[in-house]
C-alpha cells in the first residue's frame, strides 16, 4: 500500500460505492508522505493495529539484527519498526515543516472587493501574464 502510486489508490476508493465493501491497507511505511501515511494519520478513525517484528516471537533477534546491519536504520525502522520516516532526499523534514504552518490563520474569501490589480506592470522584466487579473 505504501509504494503503490496515490492516482491509482484514489481510483480504486470508487469500486467500494455500491456494496459498500472494507478497504484494508495491509503494508509497512515507505516514508511520511501519501495515501497510506494520511491514513496512518488518522488512524484512531480506524481499526488500527502495529505489530512491530521485535513483537513477533517467531522472529529470531539475531536475524533482526543482521537485517539491521544489511539495510541500514532508515530502511529497517520503516521495514521492520512500522515506522513512517521522513524522506532521505528531501530538503526539509516533515516535523520542520509542520511547525511553521499555523493552522489559525482566517480563510481569505473576498479576493475580489480587496484585491487591486497594479495599473501597470509594476516589474517590466516579468511577463505580463504572471499577474492575476479578477476584474
Amino acid at each position: 500500500m505504501s509504494k503503490i502510486p496515490d492516482p491509482l489508490y484514489l481510483a480504486c476508493l470508487p469500486f467500494l460505492a455500491i456494496s459498500k465493501g472494507r478497504q484494508m491497507q495491509l503494508s509497512s511505511p515507505f516514508g511520511d508522505r501519501g495515501a497510506f501515511f494520511v491514513s496512518y494519520q488518522h488512524r484512531e478513525e480506524f481499526d488500527y493495529y502495529e505489530v512491530p517484528a521485535e513483537a513477533c516471537s517467531r522472529i529470531d533477534p539475531d536475524w533482526l539484527a543482521e537485517q539491521r546491519e544489511t539495510m541500514g536504520e532508515w530502511y529497517y525502522q520503516s521495514e521492520f519498526c512500522c515506522k513512517f520516516m521522513s524522506s532521505q532526499d528531501a530538503c526539509f523534514r516533515r516535523e520542520d515543516i509542520d511547525a511553521i504552518i499555523s493552522k489559525d490563520v482566517a480563510e481569505w474569501t473576498d479576493l475580489q472587493a480587496t484585491y487591486q490589480p497594479p495599473a501597470a506592470n509594476p516589474y517590466p522584466l516579468l511577463p505580463e501574464r504572471m499577474f492575476i487579473n479578477v476584474n
